[in-house]
């Protein structure tokens, strides 16, 4: 893990215990030195009991940082009475801003820290407010990746940064807070080492997690635009939005927070539901009511198969099948305005996928059309095609249904 030099502290001998926590300056899991909060383990606590009252477990990498600061295994039992550091740093607030304190660009992720630095004084478990005492706790996962990050933005700022868009589209105009307290999970199919349904194009390859990962960005940055707090959850750090007609694959994609993405598929889907799954769980605790997932997929079919887009939803999930059928009606009337006389085919209903029955956030899954299909080719490899698609979902999700 790599840090920005404001953000390293003086290593400490002494520890300060307040209230049943105090500060330890131990060694990183590298060798650095860094001053960390520590807990003391109440009766009946273990590791999960422990991160949980800190609200640290949602996230796997702390648990693992937390057995690697401590020295223990997995099975390792905690002592009763006995201090822990936690995945948890405390640094000097430098009373001006957090990013500027950390070095980091992202407002999102000082907006999270802040939250989360309240969300502990008020339960008691940080001494003072750190506006006042200069006191700034950084949970580990926050600072793995200053722009892993896709999240709210303010409208008071009207323009904030997010280089996951790539360099022509990084600055994100909020031009209103309609969805301001939505969150929305954006999954792209495929990725890393599976390119997906592969469709001829004259002499170029089509390749579907190209385009469905175009559409996802451009889908992301509408949302946040209006306010939401969107994840990509399958990233590429070297493509942003393209304004391409071939775009070319790669490998670079990865699951949220740099994961590797398998290539076995059970293990693939089973990595991104495990993800958005504890991402809903933690925005959930923060109060988010109002949470849905985004799957963006083309359809492999005969050649000769033309087809419109078409959608399912969780069998057993009314929220589900409201939102997704809430985006079928808008896609529909989009056909309709735009293509008078031919008419929309497309369907909605549910199917039996992986990632519809392993959320636990209502979801819907979106099939974009046929990538073997010539007209259907059209809807994908022109750039303005992708950006109505985009469009014509958050015009759907502006609804709410």
């Amino acid at each position: 893990m790599s840090l920005p030099k404001s953000f390293l502290v003086a290593f400490v001998l002494s520890l300060c215990f307040i209230f049943s926590f105090g500060l330890s300056a131990v060694h990183g899991q590298n060798g650095e030195n860094y001053e960390y909060v520590s807990a003391e383990v109440l009766k009946g606590e273990g590791v999960f009991a422990l991160l949980r009252r800190f609200h640290l477990i949602d996230f796997s990498q702390n648990l693992d940082y937390f057995y690697g600061l401590n020295q223990l295994g997995p099975k390792k039992h905690l002592q009763v009475g006995k201090h822990y550091a936690l995945p948890l740093y405390k640094v000097k607030y430098n009373g001006k801003s957090i990013r500027s304190t950390l070095g980091i660009t992202s407002w999102a992720i000082a907006q999270d820290i802040a939250d989360y630095n309240d969300d502990m004084f008020k339960a008691k478990l940080k001494a003072g407010d750190f506006r006042k005492d200069l006191e700034l706790w950084v949970p580990y996962h926050m600072m793995q990746d200053p722009q892993l990050e896709i999240a709210k933005a303010k409208v008071e700022e009207k323009e904030t940064i997010f280089p996951i868009f790539g360099p022509d589209y990084e600055k994100v105009e909020i031009k209103d807070e309609r969805l301001d307290g939505c969150v929305y999970y954006v999954i792209a199919g495929h990725g890393g080492p599976d390119p997906g349904a592969i469709g001829r194009y004259g002499k170029y390859k089509l390749y579907e997690h190209e385009y469905a990962y175009d559409v996802a960005l451009r889908l992301a940055r509408n949302l946040i635009s209006r306010g939401a707090k969107a994840y990509v959850i399958i990233r590429d750090e070297h493509d942003g939005i393209r304004d391409e007609t071939i775009l070319k694959r790669t490998e670079h994609e990865t699951c949220w927070e740099g994961q590797k993405i398998p290539l076995n598929q059970k293990a693939r889907l089973k990595q991104r539901a495990d993800v958005v799954n504890s991402l809903y769980k933690y925005n959930k605790a923060k109060g988010y009511k109002y949470q849905r997932a985004v799957m963006v997929h083309i359809d492999s079919r005969k050649k000769s198969q033309n087809i419109d887009m078409f959608l399912y939803y969780q069998k057993n999930s009314k929220d589900s099948k409201a939102f997704t059928t809430s985006l079928y009606k808008t896609i529909e009337q989009k056909y309709k305005s735009k293509r008078a006389g031919r008419g929309y085919d497309g369907t909605v209903g549910t199917r039996d996928l992986y990632m519809l029955k392993n959320l636990d956030v209502p979801a819907t899954f979106l099939e974009l059309g046929n990538i073997s299909n010539p007209k259907d080719q059209r809807r994908i490899v022109v750039p303005d095609n992708r950006q109505a698609i985009a469009n014509w979902l958050t015009s759907g999700m502006l609804k709410k249904e």
